[in-house]
């Protein structure tokens, strides 16, 4: 017997997508304002400053975070339940870490 409580069905896969498109819209909005010309900077610096700042910093792995717990509630049902959970955790144990 196969109990998945996160197993997803394809209703929840698509709406994992569409909630994801805003927030992939808005990061490749992010990655080209770096490629914009200055007017007093070359275009090719930009743009290399602006491949490394994207290729070496770790704001790629929070740009994957960001898009991950966008569509992480719609998953499935125990999914979506355990959101709340996750949301006051830290919350709590910050509490329980400050009294001991």
């Amino acid at each position: 017997m196969d109990n998945d409580y996160f197993a997803s069905k394809v209703v929840s896969l698509v709406l994992a997508w569409v909630l994801c498109i805003p927030a992939l819209f808005a990061i490749v909005g992010f990655i080209f304002s770096f490629f914009r010309k200055q007017d007093d900077v070359p275009w090719l610096f930009s743009a290399w400053v602006g491949f490394c700042f994207l290729w070496l910093s770790p704001i790629r792995y929070m740009l994957f975070q960001l898009v991950a717990a966008i569509s992480y509630p719609v998953q499935s049902w125990f999914a979506f339940l355990s959101t709340f959970y996750f949301g006051v955790y830290p919350k709590i144990a910050e509490e329980i870490s400050r009294t001991h």
